[in-house]
């Protein structure tokens, strides 16, 4: 039979606020070493694979390509970051980058290369998976364009953050002035990584998430 609703508890994903923390960007020693210290970075952190939507971020790359200064860094792997390398080569983009997995001692560092991040999840996906990557970017108080469905549980926590900007499926258009007006507007743009980096230690940090726990196993 169906279990009681009391039994169930939900203990959102986590991050460590004590590894992960907020650094500027011009203080970031792999910005400078990979010579992305004074662009304007979006970067895709982990994996791209099933779940995400890719068309979406393709068409906003492809519209951005002449914008001078914005830099697409894609660090990670899966089936579909191996489709976007193809993508890029045979579009001949000058402003996407690809890295690999960073070993983990310098997670802090290529999250923080960020001005901000994209988080993508396809509809079919919603109630399968919750992106994890965001509670990482909200610990080093960057905001996130979420490409997803409104009532997607990560468009719903950067929604009642205010810590980002939530772009529909396929609205490839949406999505690429949604990042032009967060370059304009360096103001909003820290507001929300304070923002995303204040409801991360009220909500999202490590030592919660095991408190949480541990209640759910002594209660």
């Amino acid at each position: 039979g169906a279990c009681p609703a009391h039994r169930v508890h939900v203990v959102h994903p986590w991050a460590s606020g004590g590894d992960l923390q907020p650094i500027d960007k011009a203080s970031v020693p792999l910005a400078a070493a990979l010579g992305v210290d004074q662009t304007f970075n979006i970067v895709y952190s982990g994996n791209l694979g099933m779940a995400h939507d890719l068309p979406t971020m393709v068409g906003a790359i492809d519209l951005m390509k002449s914008d001078d200064g914005a830099r697409f860094i894609f660090i990670g792997g899966g089936s579909r970051f191996d489709q976007l390398q193809q993508e890029a080569a045979v579009r001949r983009w000058k402003h996407v980058r690809f890295l690999p997995y960073q070993e983990r001692p310098l997670l802090g560092q290529s999250l923080n290369l960020a001005d901000v991040h994209l988080i993508s999840q396809l509809p079919e996906f919603i109630g399968i998976v919750v992106p994890s990557k965001l509670f990482g970017i909200m610990a080093v108080g960057r905001p996130s364009v979420v490409i997803a469905q409104p009532h997607a549980e990560v468009a719903r926590i950067v929604r009642e953050s205010a810590a980002g900007v939530v772009v529909a499926n396929g609205d490839s258009a949406g999505l690429a002035t949604a990042l032009r007006q967060l370059r304009a507007d360096r103001a909003t743009l820290a507001t929300m990584g304070a923002n995303a980096r204040r409801a991360f230690e009220a909500q999202f940090d490590l030592p919660i998430a095991c408190a949480q726990m541990e209640r759910i196993l002594t209660g």
